[in-house]
């Protein structure tokens, strides 16, 4: 009897099915993660509904100055440069977005900004490594 369990137990089956009970585990927590991402990207533009009311979209449409892409670009660098992270920047700008605040015409240069703008932190830590190898 004590071999037959034995043998179940080191069955390629038995192992198989640890492995796909453990896939399917990472698998849930996977789409558990997606499911809060996206509810905080909701949070994130229903709070800017709230703290800007209706007058916080005339900034981004009637502004002659941030129809310019140049400047968004530049605003999304300036953004990621100051919060470090291109991810952040982008999740506040998709946010502003979906509440209406800015029209997506803005939006594209300024998240393309904030994708530039990684590259300038990247540099700017490069260049401060420098000092590094030359002593």
């Amino acid at each position: 009897m004590t071999s037959v369990l034995q043998s179940l137990r080191n069955s390629k089956y038995i192992k198989t099915l640890r492995v796909g009970g453990l896939g399917a585990l990472k698998l849930i927590f996977l789409l558990g993660f997606l499911y809060f991402f996206i509810c905080s990207l909701s949070f994130l533009s229903d709070s800017f509904r709230v703290l800007g009311g209706k007058n916080i979209g005339g900034l981004f449409t009637k502004s002659e100055l941030l129809q310019n892409p140049i400047v968004g670009v530049m605003i999304g660098v300036l953004v990621t440069v100051l919060v470090q992270s291109s991810s952040t920047s982008t999740s506040i700008i998709v946010g502003l977005v979906s509440a209406g605040a800015a029209p997506v015409s803005t939006a594209i240069p300024m998240i393309m900004g904030s994708n530039i703008g990684t590259s300038v932190t990247n540099t700017i830590v490069s260049f401060s490594q420098d000092g590094y190898l030359r002593m």
